[in-house]
């Protein structure tokens, strides 16, 4: 790769096609957006119990079966029945706290 501006600190590599390698840190978006994709997804099986035949059969038949033949926000919307959110994310990364169950909160 060539090096241009300086050998500094601030100098800009540049790969084959010219474009900047700052980049490539558009992929860490992506790996990020695919963890939020797994950790909703993954909350829906949670939800509805992790063997849930109903939610497998949803999740094989709108997602897996799909592939690329349709916008991955359609099929995802489909399977999930609403937009993915950050929030299973976030808890299970230990960011949020999870929120307590209605039946707990219910008093008598």
């Amino acid at each position: 790769m060539e090096k241009t501006a300086s050998d500094g600190p601030g100098a800009c590599v540049r790969g084959h096609q010219g474009l900047p390698v700052i980049l490539l840190g558009l992929t860490s978006v992506s790996y990020k957006w695919a963890e939020v994709l797994d950790a909703d997804a993954f909350a829906h099986f949670k939800e509805n119990g992790i063997f849930d035949r109903e939610t497998a059969d949803a999740f094989r038949h709108n997602i897996l079966e799909k592939g690329g033949s349709e916008a991955p926000d359609v099929i995802y919307k489909r399977f999930r029945g609403q937009d993915p959110t950050i929030d299973a994310l976030l808890i299970r990364d230990g960011i949020k706290e999870p929120e307590a169950p209605a039946s707990l909160l219910k008093k008598d």
